[in-house]
């Protein structure tokens, strides 16, 4: 069985050791608070499940997170960690109507949650990064569709909640 692979640079050399997902999957993005509190998004090969997977020092373990209702596509394109307990997640989701609607997650140090974000009215809207400051100081980019050039448009989501 071939599973995913992360590697470790110790100063001086890499190693390669097993993630714990073994179906096919990508990681897009990766944050660490620690080297023993680490996360890993991307989605499965299928595009019909988000894949997050957390590293504590020694092992990968793959964490449920939800997936959408309705969709047909979901990828993970960036994560962002403040604390142990207050990681969020972005990507996007593609709608059974063809729509892309951005998707965010937020951790809470017991589970993984769907955060609602707005899209851009009716066009197809995509995000692929997410940065964080401070704890409820998130923002998420991307980019909306328009029927007329140029075609993409910056789009930018920016939460200022304090925690």
């Amino acid at each position: 069985m071939v599973r995913e692979r992360s590697f470790h640079f110790d100063g001086h050399t890499w190693s390669l050791f097993a993630t714990a997902d073994a179906r096919a999957s990508t990681f897009r993005a990766v944050a660490a608070i620690s080297s023993g509190d680490v996360w890993a998004v991307g989605d499965q090969n299928d595009l019909q499940n988000t894949l997050i997977e957390h590293f504590d020092g020694n092992q990968w373990t793959v964490i449920p997170s939800p997936t959408p209702a309705n969709t047909q596509v979901v990828e993970l394109w960036g994560v962002t960690a403040i604390s142990s307990k207050d990681v969020w997640a972005s990507g996007f989701q593609e709608g059974l109507d063809g729509k892309n609607s951005p998707l965010v997650l937020h951790w809470d140090g017991i589970k993984w949650r769907l955060v609602t974000a707005p899209s851009e009215g009716t066009r197809s809207t995509t995000t692929f990064g997410i940065a964080s400051v401070a704890p409820g100081d998130v923002w998420v980019a991307g980019s909306f569709l328009s029927n007329r050039m140029p075609f993409e448009h910056p789009f930018v989501l920016f939460t200022n909640q304090a925690k």
